[in-house]
């Protein structure tokens, strides 16, 4: 036997494992170039900011500097004042300290100041006129433009006209300080000076900085200052605009520098990805030789059975082991299944056998040999349950057909055990495609009754009903046949009929959804000639827009439950009835037509169908026969104001709850402006809409406080109030007393009113 699987287990590790270790250092040599290139930026943008800041505060200093001291010193004062002439001491005095604030600030070129009253001039070369002076033109937009803020572009600029042109950038302020009318000063900074203060701030082999105007002009690097331009050192990796001059200074690194020493710890990174690749490899080796040990062991067993065919031994190892093992599940597979199917439909073939009364023999005897109602061998009594599940197929009709089986099977074994834990034993078998049959059995204790054993029913089936609405969601009612003495035919018959038969009256007698089989009438027959009267009736009133009709339906349910018709006789009632009524109504418009044959209609009979107790269906059919009694009415073209504030008032002591009750409800509800609303309770009850309601509301809490223990703060959200400090104000104001008080001191309605 070869060790062809040793070699595949060794080397069926290696792509993945080279192509991951690929990736980890492709990766890391990713992230580490990124990392540079943010902290690159970021110290770009550091480095750039500090220029900016450094420049903008050096200007600032400069017109600050100024600034004071023309505030400051009188003689500038006096110039404007007209005080000064030439050849006089004060001119001498202004011309030195103008000259001395040029030569103490080596950013500032020049400054001169303008009188407004006879045009004249003065620097530190002395007086001349607007006519002669070499930089009138930017005077003269300086006159034109008193008010603009800031510092011009670069621009050519002369004091004399025999000097030599220089570039500066200029500033022009009013006079005196600082919005004054006499004269304008005009401060110069030179253009060279501020190229060279970057230049000092921004020499380096690595990073370059490029600035330019307002304009696009470039300003740095400009002749002998800086180290070329952006075009030819780089990418960009800051742009920073100055707040104070408006330039643009953008930064970066110079082609060739950004990955200059990130490719040494490239080189690093390759390094130990190759020694980790190394001693990856020396343990896979290790490890693969490790696993393979079991291996061996299971192949010297296999070959130490009898030998099989030559084709089967000359397979590689797991080829082998794998045949043996499959070979041995598919004969154990069989071999359970065969047994479990067999099982299965012995046990339901012999339950329904149990329904049907048919089954031969010792029924006990053959409970044991089909493992079911082991406990149940000395019981003394047994009935069967049916479990009928509303809309099965609609929950779990998607399901797979092996998914609904092995639901199926579970609820089979969850109602057994639950049924074991009441001290009883259950069987259960699905006897249709939504009804579980379960036979439960007592224990046996002979002191145990008829009537004990239905109490322990009647638990366990609503312990089941709970269970499986928590758990499943699953809507189920419960048919409990009569309890049957136990013998050892199991006879079991009658009580299957009972709970069949109980399983048609869970309208009429279902408490929790269960009814027991000797609650059901032994001769059931609807004699529908009683019903017919009062359904007239109900009809006439409701075209009448006779507002008895409620009471009507409800007399008509209390009859029927006094009854005890079956549900589908019951459901024929209101069928009839809904029917009489549409005869009557839905030829009159569209909208009543869509309740009793549309698309309403549908719905309508799908909920009440739905409905599980008699209440429920009574509240369903009057919340149907509310809203087509609005609607005909609202379409009734004779109907009076009294026939609608009728309605409101009905409507209010069917919602007084709703804390959300208003007459913008009223209004959209019966399709009248809230004010035309107001005014017809007023006009019918002469009261305003909210004493009515809050009037309602009371009475109501009374009875509450007066009849049951419930909280205040409850009572409050039944009645209407969203909060108990509201409820509170509004009780003591109608009633006198607050609502503590008129439960301590049990007070009734009529003498709270008092």
């Amino acid at each position: 036997m070869s060790k062809n699987w040793y070699r595949r287990l060794l080397f069926s590790y290696f792509p993945i494992f080279i192509l991951t270790i690929s990736i980890v250092i492709f990766l890391s040599f990713l992230i580490v170039n990124e990392i540079s290139r943010n902290e690159t930026e970021k110290a770009g943008r550091i480095s750039t900011s500090y220029v900016v800041d450094s420049l903008d505060r050096a200007v600032n200093q400069v017109e600050m500097e100024i600034l004071r001291q023309m505030e400051n010193d009188p003689i500038y004062g006096q110039f404007l004042a007209g005080d000064v002439e030439k050849g006089s001491p004060e001119f001498m005095e202004l011309a030195k300290k103008l000259w001395a604030l040029e030569s103490n600030n080596e950013l500032l070129d020049s400054m001169y100041i303008y009188r407004l009253s006879d045009q004249r001039i003065v620097s530190k070369y002395g007086f001349t006129t607007q006519e002669v002076f070499a930089d009138r033109a930017y005077l003269e937009q300086a006159l034109d433009e008193p008010t603009f803020q800031g510092w011009s572009q670069i621009r050519s600029f002369k004091l004399l006209e025999s000097d030599k042109p220089e570039e500066v950038i200029s500033m022009h302020k009013r006079l005196p300080l600082p919005f004054g009318q006499e004269g304008i000063l005009v401060i110069n900074l030179g253009a060279y000076p501020l190229g060279r203060m970057i230049d000092d701030m921004t020499r380096s082999n690595v990073s370059f900085l490029h600035v330019t105007g307002k304009e696009g002009e470039t300003i740095f690097p400009k002749g002998n200052l800086g180290m070329g331009s952006i075009d030819e050192k780089g990418n960009v990796l800051t742009t920073l605009v100055s707040p104070k001059l408006g330039w643009t200074f953008s930064s970066g690194l110079r082609a060739g520098q950004l990955f200059a020493w990130v490719s040494v710890i490239s080189y690093v990174w390759i390094i130990i990805g190759l020694a980790t690749l190394l001693l990856a490899v020396l343990y896979i080796i290790y490890i693969t030789r490790k696993n393979y040990k079991p291996i061996q062991v299971m192949m010297s067993r296999i070959q130490a059975l009898p030998a099989r065919s030559s084709d089967v031994t000359t397979r590689d190892e797991l080829a082998l082991i794998d045949y043996a093992l499959e070979q041995l599940i598919q004969q154990t597979a069989d071999y359970e299944q065969q047994h479990h199917e067999n099982l299965l439909i012995r046990r339901r073939q012999f339950f329904m056998d149990l329904m049907e009364g048919s089954a031969q023999g010792e029924a006990m005897e053959k409970c044991q040999s089909l493992a079911v109602l082991q406990a149940s061998e000395h019981a003394v009594h047994a009935a069967v349950v049916i479990a009928e599940m509303h809309d099965f197929d609609a929950y779990y009709g998607d399901f797979s057909h092996q998914d609904q089986q092995t639901f199926r099977l579970t609820l089979m074994n969850l109602f057994q055990e639950l049924a074991r834990e009441r001290e009883l034993d259950g069987w259960a078998e699905w006897i249709s495609g939504n009804q579980l049959g379960i036979i439960f059995t007592s224990g046996p204790d002979e002191d145990v009754d008829a009537e004990s054993f239905n109490e322990q029913l009647r638990l366990t089936v609503k312990s089941i009903h709970q269970w499986a609405a928590s758990q499943f969601e699953l809507t189920m009612r419960f048919g409990i046949g009569i309890v049957t003495s136990l013998d050892s035919q199991l006879n079991l018959k009658e009580s299957f009929q009972s709970a069949g038969s109980a399983l048609q009256y869970v309208l009429a007698l279902g408490e929790n959804e269960m009814v027991f089989g000797s609650d059901v009438p032994l001769q059931p027959h609807m004699e529908s000639y009683k019903y017919f009267p009062i359904m007239a009736g109900i009809v006439k009133m409701f075209r009448l827009t006779n507002q008895e009709w409620r009471e009507q339906v409800h007399t008509l349910f209390q009859m029927v439950g006094s009854e005890l018709l079956a549900d589908h006789d019951i459901r024929m009632l209101i069928h009839w009835l809904r029917q009489m009524l549409g005869r009557e109504l839905m030829d009159l418009s569209d909208k009543l037509k869509d309740y009793f044959v549309g698309e309403q209609a549908r719905q309508w009979r799908v909920e009440l169908d739905k409905a599980k107790r008699l209440p429920e269906m009574e509240a369903l059919l009057l919340e149907m026969m509310n809203e087509v009694y609005r609607v005909y009415v609202s379409t009734n073209e004779n109907k009076s104001y009294r026939a609608m504030i009728s309605e409101m008032k009905a409507y209010i002591e069917e919602h007084y709850t709703n804390p959300d009750l208003s007459l913008t409800i009223l209004s959209d509800r019966f399709q009248v402006s809230a004010k035309y609303a107001s005014h017809l309770f007023k006009e019918e009850f002469n009261t305003k809409f909210v004493d009515f309601l809050a009037q309602l509301r009371i009475v109501h809490a009374q009875n509450l406080l007066s009849q049951t223990d419930e909280v205040i703060q409850q009572i409050a959200l039944q009645v209407g109030y969203a909060n108990s400090v509201t409820f509170g104000r509004v009780f003591k104001r109608i009633v006198g007393v607050t609502p503590g008080d008129y439960r301590k001191y049990e007070m009734k309605p009529e003498h709270a009113n008092e």
